[in-house]
């Protein structure tokens, strides 16, 4: 996760009760440290993304 990260893809066993109840993994606290800077990280799960990408 640098100031270049535009997109985070977390897998299918990230939920986001897991943000609201404080359990985050280290890459979801920076997205959220890079959030509050103003950095726009669009954070997509695994399905999401293979769907963009053409995959099953």
């Amino acid at each position: 996760m640098t100031g270049r990260t535009t997109v985070l893809v977390v897998g299918d066993g990230f939920v986001a009760g897991d943000l609201r109840n404080g359990r985050l993994t280290g890459k979801a606290k920076r997205v959220l440290e890079l959030h509050s800077r103003g950095q726009q990280i669009e954070v997509l799960s695994e399905g999401e993304f293979l769907q963009m990408v053409g995959g099953r």
